[in-house]
């Protein structure tokens, strides 16, 4: 039900939403098929998966990358009453579709950058700071539907070298994971937001991918509807 009014059957799992000017919207979750009760004219918001962040580099204290953002596309369908469409909803790198559409023609926002810790025998320093994730979109570019934006960006990851250490950088919003302290793991992006998972946190040049924690990996995607 939206605003009401029965539109259609789910085979997975969604949630209905409405806008501060008390348009409705269907949230999908998982994959499935929706089949429309009545001929529908809708708005479609796709958002991917969001790739996974990295382990860094063995050798080195460069904290790990944070990995971009699922990306997101905006379109429009026409829906047949009785039809069943079949509505992918992307996992970690993997593109969402639905109705002809896919969120692999739209755009992404990056992932941060990875801390870079230095030293020689008389002088230890942090070459550069983790950056923080790039902030996703609203779906429509309306926040009052529910809050979130889709798409961020991981975090890089931080570094540790020769008694000096920067801290890992926060994910961008809504669902982008925070990159990890040294040795330590980023976050996981958020499902169903396609958020980029966080860098990883590195150790001094004895480190290795296997030594402490490991990157995030990227949120599932979704898919929204608009009924017009």
């Amino acid at each position: 039900m939206v605003n009401g009014t029965n539109i259609g059957k789910y085979s997975g799992q969604f949630q209905v939403m409405t806008d501060s000017g008390g348009t409705g919207y269907v949230k999908f979750l998982t994959s499935g098929t929706f089949t429309p009760a009545r001929a529908l004219s809708v708005g479609v918001f796709l958002v991917g998966g969001g790739a996974n962040g990295s382990n860094g580099y063995y050798g080195t204290a460069n904290g790990g990358a944070g990995g971009a953002g699922g990306k997101t596309y905006t379109g429009t369908a026409s829906l047949s009453s009785g039809t069943g469409y079949s509505i992918v909803v992307g996992a970690t790198n993997t593109a969402s579709t639905a109705f002809n559409l896919s969120s692999a023609s739209g755009t992404s926002k990056a992932g941060g950058t990875g801390a870079v810790c230095k030293c020689t025998a008389s002088t230890s320093w942090v070459e550069s700071t983790a950056t923080k994730g790039t902030n996703g979109v609203y779906a429509f570019s309306n926040s009052t539907i529910d809050g979130i934006m889709y798409g961020g960006g991981g975090g890089g990851g931080g570094c540790w070298n020769c008694n000096v250490s920067s801290a890992g950088a926060s994910g961008g919003a809504s669902g982008g994971g925070s990159g990890g302290a040294y040795d330590g793991s980023g976050v996981n992006g958020a499902n169903n937001t396609g958020g980029g998972g966080g860098g990883r946190g590195t150790h001094n040049w004895y480190d290795s991918e296997s030594n402490g924690g490991t990157y995030g990996t990227g949120g599932t995607g979704t898919v929204i509807i608009k009924i017009n």
